[in-house]
Parts: structure tokens; sequence; C-alpha cells
């Protein structure tokens, strides 16, 4: 990638520098062009499950991994059940990624909203690893938040166009629908130190959250 990436095993930690990310969840066995164009020009594509529908995850990546011309790291989310060894390392349940200084946990479910329980499994790992964002999936809402420092995001379904329906919560919007996420990575350290997160619904913006 020339970004200074090494990988490990699956799970690992993946350390890359400052770059441009972009977020996809629940396409279900779907590509779509409009998504993929959306994350044209980013370095890395993170992928927050229920990549195939029971299968067809490595035909969807190949085809993201194409249309965006980025690499991609996905993990597995609930319809991602057929999979044999490959496709286990292919989408593992969870990833630790570290860009720039973040810790970046890649896993399928945690929570619908800031105020909702997070899931069993999700505060395991929010424990085991404390990372700085938490990037995820599962129900098809877009949305971020922080909170105990820790910035929550779901860039939403790029594979079930759903109605665009939006509804208030305390972080700002939630919005159901196409969508994918394109995240602003800087140094940890730097002065613009917050990762800047920007919604995008069938090619529109959303405002951007921080």
């Amino acid at each position: 990638m020339g970004t200074g990436c090494h990988c490990r095993s699956r799970n690992k930690l993946v350390d890359i520098g400052p770059v441009k990310v972009g977020l996809l969840s629940d396409t279900h066995g779907a590509y779509d062009p409009v998504a993929a164009e959306c994350l044209r020009g980013v370095q890395l594509v993170l992928h927050a499950g229920d990549v195939g529908n029971h299968g067809g995850h490595e035909g969807v990546l190949q085809l993201y991994a194409k249309g965006t011309c980025a690499a991609i790291l996905a993990v597995a989310g609930n319809v991602d059940d057929k999979l044999d060894a490959g496709g286990h390392q292919m989408l593992p349940d969870h990833r630790l990624v570290t860009i720039a200084g973040w810790k970046i946990l890649l896993t399928h479910v945690v929570a619908p909203g800031p105020q909702a329980k997070v899931d069993t499994s999700a505060a395991r790992l929010l424990q085991l690893h404390q990372p700085d964002i938490v990037v995820f999936g599962h129900s098809h809402k877009a949305t971020s938040w922080c909170e105990g420092g820790v910035h929550y995001i779901n860039p939403g379904s790029a594979g079930s166009k759903l109605s665009n329906d939006t509804s208030a919560c305390s972080s700002g919007q939630v919005h159901t629908g196409l969508g994918c996420t394109v995240m602003h990575v800087a140094g940890k350290h730097s002065e613009e130190h917050q990762p800047q997160v920007h919604f995008h619904f069938l090619g529109n913006k959303c405002p951007r959250r921080s």
C-alpha cells in the first residue's frame, strides 16, 4: 500500500500511517457502485460484517477492493455463517487495527445506540483491548457517539436499501438506509487529534460529526 502497512495473523494489530479510511457494513452479499464511488480515494476500507448472505462474501470484498482501489479488512457478521478455514481467516470475529496511534476495534455487534446495553461479547473485547475507536454494524443505522473517551461509529448498511428515515438521538441524527462512511484519521497527538467522520447516503454527504 505504500503506507508502512504490515499485517500479521488474524486479529493481530495492523499498523498503518495517517490515512483516510472507508467504513462499510452489512452489504449482505450485494455490491453497490455508488457506495464504492463514495469511498474512492481512501487508502483502507474496514468492513464491519455481514459481508455476504450465507455465502458470497469473497466476491463482495473483491468487488469493493476493485471499486475503491483500496485494501479491505473485514470481520464476520451473523449472516457470514458458511465459512471454511479460509473464510474464517478472511472474516475473523474481530480485528484490532492501529492507525496513526489510534487503536480501532472492528467487530459486528456492539450496541444500537449510546443509551443501549453493549453486547456481552463486545463488552469483553472493549475491556480486553481498550480501543480508542470502535467500528461496528448490525443495526443498519448509521450513527456515531463518544462515551468514556471511546468513539463509536456505525457506518450503516451498504446492502439493504431501507428507507432514509431520520430519527433523533442524543448524538445528533440516525439515518437508516444505504450508506457508507469516510473517516479521516490524523496523528493521535497532532493538533487535529479527533477523528473526523463523514456519513454518505446515496452519494449525499450528511453533516460532519467528530
